[in-house]
């Protein structure tokens, strides 16, 4: 978690790595094409058991994280009147 761009703009933020996870990351240590050992965010899709889940997970991980009103999409429904 080397990486300029994910040390400036998303681990400075409070509760991103636990938004991270919750989405189904892991943090792992890969080798890089150096050799060299770092620690990663892995995605693993068993980390998720469904995409529901998933979107549950990142609804309220948003909200809770970020402090924010997740807005609830309308609805729409059919009649067969």
């Amino acid at each position: 978690m080397s990486n300029r761009a994910f040390c400036e703009r998303v681990q400075p933020i409070e509760g991103a790595m636990d938004l991270l996870i919750a989405a189904g990351f892991s943090q792992q240590k890969v080798t890089n094409a150096d050799g060299v050992e770092e620690d990663f965010l892995v995605f693993n899709k068993e980390n998720v058991p469904s995409v529901e889940s998933l979107t549950v997970s990142l609804e309220f991980g948003i909200g809770d994280v970020f402090g924010l009103v997740v807005p609830e999409l309308p609805s729409v429904h059919t009649s067969t009147l």
